[in-house]
């Protein structure tokens, strides 16, 4: 079943997704930080430890600020991630893909681990409808 991007169900398969996948564990080893990704209103808190996901939530206001990392773009950008059709790196590069906190630079060491982390999360059927509408 489709669930809405970055809704509590998808944000709970992409978990599970996350912490049953040994490519994600391996990349992400060295990885320890949390990170907020939106799509206008809507967006996931991802606690990220060690190839782990220690949580994964609908984000708070209170998460969006302290997160140390905060990406956004729009829902048609999202799609086109998952899709596969758009890299995150070349997403940031053009715009499409905000650091709303924290620097690009911070993520460089990481684009492996941050490319799993996507490709974890295009498996989890997404509808993007809502969100086009809520953004």
């Amino acid at each position: 079943m489709r669930e809405e991007i970055f809704t509590a169900p998808w944000i709970a398969a992409w978990r599970a997704r996350l912490d049953g996948s040994e490519t994600y564990k391996r990349v992400a080893a060295d990885w320890e930080t949390t990170l907020v990704v939106a799509a206008g209103d809507r967006a996931a808190f991802l606690d990220l430890f060690h190839g782990a996901c220690r949580g994964a939530r609908v984000a708070t206001d209170t998460d969006r600020t302290s997160a140390r990392f905060a990406l956004g773009a729009e829902p048609e950008v999202w799609e086109e991630l998952l899709a596969g059709r758009l890299d995150p790196a070349a997403a940031v590069m053009s715009g499409a893909l905000r650091v709303d906190r924290g620097s690009f630079v911070a993520l460089l060491p990481f684009v492996a681990a941050a490319r799993q982390l996507l490709a974890e999360a295009a498996e989890v059927e997404a509808s993007f409808s809502r969100a086009r509408r809520s953004g």
